[in-house]
């Protein structure tokens, strides 16, 4: 049994794909690593290059499979899976060379999860960003606060290795096409007590091509995402509410504002339903204690959005306010 399982799911990928496929076998415990390359129903050379890529190392497996979406071929990848550890990569991204050394070394001495801080780039090279003094070791609570606030640059998406046992049967869900693996992370949570967060940057996470408009996905299905991973939250640990409540109120606040640049959005009932649930929590965004998410410049803001969003899209769009 591998010590260590990635699965990269990948689907007409084939621009970037050699990229992500090298940085694995850079990896300086090789040997040591199953890896699962998920070909979902790719059009493209996508399934060949897998097919390639595991002819040539024994230890690589590919799946064909029809096209089901990214959480469909993580889920067949977890369900091959047999490594003590089980990790992700995306097939347009990659990792450093040790990341996967430095993940098994903390989860050898008792990580439930290793965190990966993520930075984007355009092009195939690593970028070298400041490293904070040391790794963070978190336990229970700290472990939420640092997804919330960001620490170090950790957020919630994919970039994580696991203990098999603590996902145990847990799946993505595949009915969701946007915050999936936030959703994921956050059921998997309810049995994670302890996490590691290396210091250094460890994984490389492509950006669209500078000028290339960003995608538009369904705003109701994401802002329940945020409603859930509150509530998961508060049943793990209620003295998090505040804290789970603000992250909530905050995605809702960008959330609108990115539908205010898309004029076509303004008309849908959705924005005006979120823009009055908005303006129903206005009082109690106002006196949220957590300062670190809802800074006095977002506050000022949001109170500005429920006056007068036109203004409030100024301001969004002059960047004076951080998410």
């Amino acid at each position: 049994m591998a010590e260590i399982s990635i699965i990269v799911p990948v689907y007409n990928a084939e621009k970037h794909l050699p990229r992500c496929l090298r940085s694995l076998q850079e990896q300086t415990v090789f040997d040591s690593l199953e890896i699962i390359l998920v070909n979902d129903g790719s059009s493209d050379r996508s399934g060949e290059i897998c097919d390639e890529f595991a002819a040539r190392h024994e230890n690589v497996r590919v799946l064909h499979k029809e096209n089901g979406g990214a959480s469909s071929a993580r889920n067949a990848g977890l369900d091959a899976a047999t490594g003590e550890f089980i990790g992700f990569v995306d097939s347009d991204d990659f990792i450093r060379r040790d990341a996967m050394e430095i993940a098994r070394d903390f989860l050898r001495k008792g990580a439930e999860g290793v965190f990966f801080r993520t930075t984007y780039v355009y092009g195939d090279e690593e970028v070298r960003a400041s490293e904070p003094p040391a790794p963070l070791e978190l336990e229970g609570a700290d472990v939420y606060r640092a997804l919330f606030l960001h620490t170090y640059g950790v957020g919630t998406g994919i970039p994580k290795v696991y203990r098999a046992d603590v996902i145990g049967e847990e799946r993505f869900s595949e009915d969701v096409c946007i915050g999936e693996d936030s959703l994921f992370l956050f059921h998997v949570l309810l049995r994670l007590h302890r996490a590691a967060v290396p210091a250094p940057v460890l994984y490389f996470a492509r950006k669209p091509p500078k000028g290339m408009p960003g995608r538009f996905y369904p705003e109701k299905q994401r802002f329940a995402v945020y409603a859930e991973m509150e509530r998961l939250t508060v049943q793990r640990y209620p003295e998090l509410l505040s804290l789970a409540q603000a992250d909530r109120m905050n995605a809702r606040r960008h959330m609108l504002l990115g539908m205010l640049v898309v004029p076509e959005l303004l008309d849908t009932s959705y924005y005006h339903e979120l823009l009055r649930a908005h303006r129903r929590e206005i009082v109690a965004l106002l006196k949220n204690p957590e300062r670190e998410v809802l800074t006095p410049k977002i506050k000022a803001h949001a109170l500005l959005l429920c006056v007068s969003p036109w203004l409030a899209k100024l301001w969004y769009k002059r960047r004076t306010i951080k998410r």
